[in-house]
């Protein structure tokens, strides 16, 4: 009738810290995703966003999220209101993602390839 083998102190005292280690980990690792993320966007990071996206050939709102630090929801948001205004065009769209270009941007389209008949 055995059983589990006992630890021994030292064992014991090694898993704990190990724990306290882990959970204190866990803890930083929350606090900097939550510092990270903007939900409200200033006035300052809308007219950068409106700047750039202008001229930008191809915006994505995964894009503008990772450059500016905000939700990727809220660069949704941000993003279809720019569309609304007339600063963005709607290319192709997709269940989860949308691809836009500017107004002002020269987008060139790749030609098709035509088989060469003999």
């Amino acid at each position: 009738m055995g059983g589990r083998k006992k630890l021994s102190i030292k064992q014991m005292e090694k898993r704990q810290l190990m724990k306290k280690l882990k959970e204190r980990r866990e803890e930083g690792r929350a606090q900097r995703e939550k510092q990270e993320t903007l939900l409200l966007i200033d006035e300052n990071v809308l007219n950068n966003i409106r700047k750039e996206v202008v001229k930008s050939p191809c915006v994505t709102p995964s894009e503008i999220a990772i450059k500016y630090g905000i939700k990727v929801s809220t660069a949704k948001r941000v993003l279809r209101e720019l569309e609304s205004e007339g600063l963005l065009r709607l290319m192709s769209r997709s269940r989860r993602l949308a691809i836009y270009t500017g107004s002002e941007a020269k987008v060139t389209l790749p030609r098709p390839m035509i088989p060469l008949v003999e």
